[in-house]
Order: structure tokens, then sequence, then C-alpha cells
């Protein structure tokens, strides 16, 4: 009896350390979960957990247990059953420990304030290359499956019970409450020193069988028991009057007939043969009880069992089947299997594998891992499989094989590995970036649009920033952000200042949503960032660009107006002019002076006429470094001897179709501002070179179109202009110097003239 409760015992904590141990398997396959240090390669985090709970919830569901825990190294809970318990102080413990010396360990029986007790597990959640991650912890209840199987069909008579003892500080108590007794688990204690010598041995690990004195004085067997790994004791024990009652009532007949036919002789013989049959008796009680026991017990644990069971031989031969594995296989009873091989069950892919499992079993006396069987209706399911040789006394060894089918968890994991992978190439291939917060700003995820749009050599880097420090340009605009939006289910659209890790601005523009707990705490941010740094751009240079067409066609109007005039006036000054008399010198001198007024406001005109693209210019062939070398001499003389000019042609240019008189028009009022720009010296360089216009000029500097073209360049060592002045420069009578120096129109003209001739004009001053 006490070997069959032992064997009960041992299965029922063996099957609970499987279940932990896929708990644990579940958990290494989210490593960040677990470990600080590990980088999630895509925002699939959120998904992990809610995978890892969902399998929680199955194992809760299918086997009722009250608490499920997954820990990392330090007691942390990374995920636990949703509404679960919280874990108590043992439990953290018992997982600590576990998760540092990676053997799994049951924590000693725990009694709740409601009496209830619980019996608490922990396996290890092992990595790549059998790294410790942390634990998995699973709470028990005993009352709902271990005390079940100590009660009923292992008693044997009116006295034999089946005790677990446990140490509960400096007292030995009594695990499983005594059949109908009414007593809680737990609640019978009793000091170390008041412990009977049986109980004592039974806590001290040690196995034996003999006559003992119970706590009232009444002679019993009792047989003790270690139940591995815990340091539970077990005790099996019967009252000896009820064990020899049945021996003593055959030696009392024996003796009475042995008395009549041999009389006094054969007194000395009775007194030898009741030595010899007092134990011959207690053998034979010894072993029908436990052979009754034993029977009994296995047949209810294997019938009633949810689990697969079956027995073979070790040459595959099928011993045993239960109902449940029966009915997973699709048999109409389990006696049909006997006698069949096993491999005849298992899919024809793995069949030739299975002499290799019968070589491993042989060797190491057990087995354990994934086989594929076929049921009868031919359908293929995957059975998680643990095997044992059992040798017993008397009989030929055979294997004891407990499986669980595990095809829907296979096929439930295939699914979201797919899902998942999809998840993660939509996030690293998409043209935006995508990144993942927490509330305090530190970047948990990105992807490689964000790593490239910021500037950063890596994913890694990145996510060893600071969010709002290292990525905005203002810290504070991400609190006022989380201020003004935090309660929104979702946020689209929103523009911010963001900076490259060179410090390069950038303008974003940022839509997601925050992630909240089950209490509606935020416990994230998930955003998708686009770059409009480019889009700001252009919008600019289109603005600019409609504000100095609008100006230029109000300029081109009011000029030929003017010039209308003008010509009117300068025509009647020349006639004025022709028709005085040769003494009136006084008023010839108004008229040329009326003259002169006229001729440069007609000049002034033909600028504005020439911003405004009024004037048509006759376009030809033309060597713009040949042109530069002509114009050389005279633009010398426009600059003074404390500012060096310097031409440059490296290399021979194809001609362009320009104006001539426009580009040395062009030309001149370059020169002249950067004349004025270097007052007190300086060096002045005009460069001829080819360009080409593509994409990338254009992603980067925003205008122009694609093509081939001829760059002239004028730089200085001048002074320089800000921002404000850089924004302002090609406004007709924008000027920074005094009044009565400049007209404003010089870099206007400039602009028209470039503009007519189908090119572009670019400014920078630094």
């Amino acid at each position: 009896m006490a070997d069959v409760a032992k064997l009960a015992v041992t299965k029922w904590l063996e099957e609970r350390v499987a279940d932990g141990r896929v708990v644990a398997a579940y958990a290494a396959t989210v490593p960040e979960l677990l470990s600080p240090a590990a980088t999630p390669s895509s925002l699939s985090r959120a998904r992990a957990i809610d995978r890892l709970r969902r399998h929680l919830v199955f194992v809760h569901e299918a086997y009722g247990y009250p608490g499920e825990w997954v820990v990392d190294r330090s007691g942390r809970v990374a995920v636990q059953l949703p509404g679960g318990p919280g874990l108590t102080s043992p439990e953290i413990a018992l997982a600590v420990r576990v998760a540092r010396d990676g053997n799994s360990g049951f924590a000693e029986p725990f009694l709740h304030a409601d009496s209830s007790v619980t019996v608490s597990l922990a396996v290890p959640v092992q990595g790549g290359a059998h790294r410790l991650l942390g634990a998995a912890v699973i709470r028990l209840d005993p009352a709902t499956s271990l005390f079940p199987l100590l009660q009923g069909r292992q008693r044997v008579g009116t006295t034999a019970d089946v005790r677990i003892l446990v140490r509960v500080g400096g007292d030995v108590a009594l695990l499983n409450p005594e059949s109908g007794s009414g007593s809680r688990p737990l609640a019978l204690r009793t000091p170390w020193d008041s412990v009977s010598a049986v109980s004592k041995l039974a806590i001290g690990g040690v196995e034996t069988f003999d006559a003992f004195i119970n706590s009232v004085g009444v002679p019993i067997l009792a047989a003790t028991r270690h139940i591995e790994p815990t340091a539970w004791g077990l005790i099996s024990r019967v009252e000896q009057r009820e064990a020899f009652a049945a021996y003593r009532d055959r030696l009392r007949t024996e003796m009475l007939l042995a008395l009549a036919v041999l009389g006094a002789f054969g007194l000395g013989f009775v007194a030898i043969a009741r030595t010899a049959r007092l134990a011959q008796w207690r053998d034979r009680i010894r072993a029908a009880t436990a052979l009754e026991a034993s029977e009994g017990r296995y047949r209810q644990l294997v019938e009633s069992s949810l689990g697969l069971i079956c027995t073979h031989d070790l040459d595959g031969v099928l011993l045993s089947l239960n109902p449940a594995a029966a009915r997973a296989l699709g048999l109409a009873s389990p006696v049909t299997a006997v006698g069949r091989r096993l491999d005849q069950f298992l899919a024809p892919a793995v069949r030739p594998l299975f002499g290799d499992y019968l070589a491993r079993i042989q060797a190491n006396g057990m087995d354990a891992g994934i086989m594929r069987v076929v049921t009868t209706a031919g359908e293929e399911r995957v059975w998680e499989y643990r095997n044992t040789v059992v040798r017993e006394p008397g009989r030929e060894p055979y294997v004891l094989g407990h499986a669980r089918d595990v095809t829907d968890r296979q096929l439930a994991e295939e699914g979201l590995r797919h899902s998942e992978r999809s998840y993660r190439t939509l996030v690293e291939r998409a043209a935006y970036g995508i990144y993942r917060s927490t509330p305090d700003g530190r970047l948990l995820a990105v992807n490689p649009a964000l790593v490239r749009m910021l500037g950063y050599d890596s994913e890694a880097e990145l996510l060893a920033v600071d969010l709002a420090r290292d990525v905005y340009q203002d810290p504070d605009e991400r609190r006022r952000l989380i201020e003004m939006h935090g309660t929104a289910p979702y946020v689209e659209g929103i523009e911010v200042d963001w900076k490259r890790k060179d410090g390069h601005p950038l303008r974003v523009r940022l839509s997601g949503t925050a992630v909240r707990d089950g209490t509606g705490a935020v416990e994230a941010f998930e955003m998708i960032v686009e770059d409009v740094t480019e889009r700001h751009t252009l919008e600019a240079e289109l603005r600019q660009a409609q504000k100095m067409e609008a100006v230029g066609q109000l300029t081109g109007g009011i000029a030929h107006d003017f010039n209308n005039l003008l010509t009117v006036i300068l025509a009647n000054a020349d006639l004025i002019a022709k028709s005085l008399p040769p003494e009136a010198a006084e008023l010839r001198a108004d008229v040329e002076d009326l003259q002169g007024a006229a001729r440069r406001g007609a000049a002034m005109v033909r600028k504005l006429l020439a911003f405004s693209r009024r004037e048509e210019l006759r376009l030809r062939p033309v060597d713009l470094p040949k042109l530069v070398a002509d114009l050389t001499g005279m633009l010398r003389r426009l600059v003074p001897e404390h500012i060096t000019l310097e031409t440059q042609a490296p290399e021979p240019v194809p001609p362009v179709l320009a104006d001539p008189g426009a580009v040395e028009q062009v030309l001149l009022n370059l020169v002249t501002n950067a004349r004025d720009a270097m007052p007190s010296g300086g060096g002045l360089t005009i460069a001829v070179a080819e360009a080409v216009i593509d994409e990338a000029y254009l992603s980067s500097h925003g205008w122009g179109e694609p093509g081939a073209y001829v760059r002239l360049s004028v730089t200085d060592t001048g002074i320089g202009m800000d921002q404000a002045t850089l924004a302002h420069v090609f406004e007709p009578f924008f000027t920074t110097k005094p009044p009565g120096i400049g007209t404003g129109l010089g870099m206007a003209m400039v602009y028209g003239l470039v503009k007519q001739q189908r090119g572009f004009v670019d400014v920078q001053s630094r």
C-alpha cells in the first residue's frame, strides 16, 4: 500500500512538473519579457505578452490551477494569469532559487487566511545556449487532485490509512485530511519532540516496514516512504489487530486440532510452527495488501486520468491502453490495441525512427519528446510524450508512457509565429518610421526606417537615446503633447520638430495610439512617423515663387505704364532742347537735367521689365568661360585694389543658350554686391563649371529640374547675410544699404534675367 501511494503521489508531482515545463518553454520563446538587456527586433512585445497570457488561461481552464506566473531572475513578475492572485513570499524565494540554479522545485505547503492549502511549483525558463532567464511558477490545489488519490480504494480494512507528513516550523503537520474526520489540511500539528518514531522516520527520509506503537498506544504495522523531490514523508499503516485477525482465527483452529491429535508431545512442535506461521502470514498479509491496493489504485489512476497512458514491452508491443488514449486514437475499446506494435499507430513519415526510440529507452531507462500518430480516421495528430522503463520483481521490464495531444497548441503557435512574421515584415519594410516608447520617453522598439530617418547607425544605438532629450528639438514639447492628447484613443497628423543624430532639424508628422493595461493606465505609445521636412521646404519655395511672380506681374504693369510716360517726357524734352536758342544756356541746362532724369528712369524701367520678364531677351549659344574672360578687365575696374579677383574655368564646358548682355548685367550686379560686402578687402571668385541636377539633388535642395547645366558662381569673403535678409534678397526695392546708395533692384534683376533664360538662381551665406 505504501509503494502504491508513493507511486501515485510521485506521478502526480511529475505531471505537474511537465505542465510547468510547457509553460516555461512557451515563455522562453519571448526572452525580451524576462531580460532587460534583450532587444526586440520588432513591435511584438505586446503581442508576445498577450499570447503568453492566453496560454496561461488555457492551462488554467484545462487543469484548474489557481495561480500561474512567469518571473525573471530577480523575482519580478513578467506575465501572470489574468485576474489571478499575487505571489507569496515563499513563492518568490522559490522562483529566484530555481531561476538561478536551474533545477525545478516545490515550495512547502502554504496555509492561506481562508484555511485553504496550496503547493507551489517552479520550473526554470531557459533561453538560447541554456541561459537561465527566469522561472514559471504554478500554484497547485492538492484538495482537487492529490487528496482524492490517497482516499478510497487504497484503503485495506477499517484501520488502514495513508498519511503525508510535512515540517511546518518546529512542528510536523498532516498534509492530507483524515478520511471522514472533517479535519482540514495542515490542521493536525504535533511538536517535533512529541512526534512518534514512525513519523520521524518518514520525515527524515528513511524508508522501512516494521511494527510500531502509535501515539495512543495501539500496536500497528507501518511502512514509511520518502517523496522525491519534496521533503514530504509518507506513512502507510494498519493496526496489528486487524492485520493479524485472519491469522489468529486460523491458528486457533490449528492448535485445537493439534492438541487433540498429538497431545502434550505436539506442544513443542506447535510452538516452533507458530513462529514460522507468524512470519509466513505476516508476509502474506503484506503481499496481499500491497497487491490489492496496487491493482486497484493503478486501475483507478489509469482509467480516470485525462492524460494518454499506455504500457508496452521493450520490443514496442502494447500491453495496455487507458480509455483516454483509446479515444484519442479513434479506437472503440482499449482492448483492440493490446498486442499490436506501437509503431502501427505512428505516422508513416516517422515510423522508421521507432527503432531509434526503442534503443534510447532501453539504454537510458526513459525518453521524452514529440511523436506523430495517425487515428483510425486517418487524421495525423501530434503527441508530447514522456516514457519510463518500469522494473518490478517477478515481472519483465515494461515501459510506462504518458502523453498529451498538443496538435491544437502547435497549430496555434505556428499561426501566431506566421502572424508575427507577417507583422514584423510589414513594420521593418515600412517607408514610415514606427516606434514604441514608454510614457517616460524610453524607446522600446524601432523599425529600420526610423533609424535611417534620424541618422543613427543601428537600432540598438537609437534604442539607447532618450526620446524627449535626444530627438525632440524642445524636450518639453513631448510632455505638452502627452498632456494635451493623453486621453485620446488615437491621434493623427500632429506635426512636431525633431532633430537627427547630427543635430539637423526635422519636421515630422506623428500618428498613433496609447497602449493601456487593465486599469486604463498607459503602458506605452505606438507611433508612426512621417518626415515632412521636404514637403515644408517645397511649400515655402512655392509660396516664395508665387509671391515673386505676383510682384513681377505688378512691377511689370507699373513699369510698362511708367515707361510710356517717360517716353513722352523724354520726347518733349528733346524737342524743347532743339528749339532753344544758343543764348538760353541756363534754360538748356535745366532741360538737360530733365533729359538725364528721364533716361535714368528709363534705365530703371528696363531693370523692372527684366525682373518681370516683360523685356524679351535674345538667346543664342554662348561660351560662358570666354564671356567671363572678356569681362574680367571691366570687372577688375569695378573692385578696389584691396579686393582680389579670381576667375576659374578648369575644364571646357559646353555652350549654353543665353543672352550675352543679360549675363553681363547679372555679373555686374553680383560683383557690385560682393564689392560692397567687403569694405575692408577680401577675395572675389568667379567660377564656371558643369553641373547636373538629378533626383538626389532635387531631394536635398528642393528646387530645379533634372538635366545638364553650366553653373556660374560668384563667391566673396564678405560679411554675409543672416537668414532674415536671405528670405527677402530677391524682392524688388529691398536693400540693406543706406538711403540714396542702392535702389534694391540689383538682385531682383538677377533673379528675373536668370529665370528668363530658363535657369535657376540660389544664394547661400554663412
